[in-house]
């Protein structure tokens, strides 16, 4: 069995957005809510401001490594897998 739609619920939670719904018509819709305008500049904002941290620690030590940048920024270096 897989395991997408469990991790979608579990991404959408850390996100601090709605958990998925889902709607059965002889279908399977399952409906995600969208943020708020507000939420949404200050996403952006936050993630220009994070961009912007990276490059100048990358200018800094450019071999510094991915790990080491998750860690100055108290991410989680897991996001940045594929």
């Amino acid at each position: 069995m897989g395991t997408g739609v469990m991790r979608m619920q579990k991404l959408l939670a850390e996100a601090g957005l709605e958990p998925l719904k889902y709607e059965f018509s002889g279908f399977v819709r399952a409906v995600f809510y969208r943020t708020s305008a507000t939420e949404q500049v200050t996403q952006e904002t936050t993630q220009e401001t994070t961009q912007e941290k990276i490059l100048a620690m990358m200018r800094e030590r450019p071999s510094i490594t991915r790990d080491e940048l998750a860690q100055m920024l108290e991410l989680s270096s897991d996001i940045w897998t594929s």
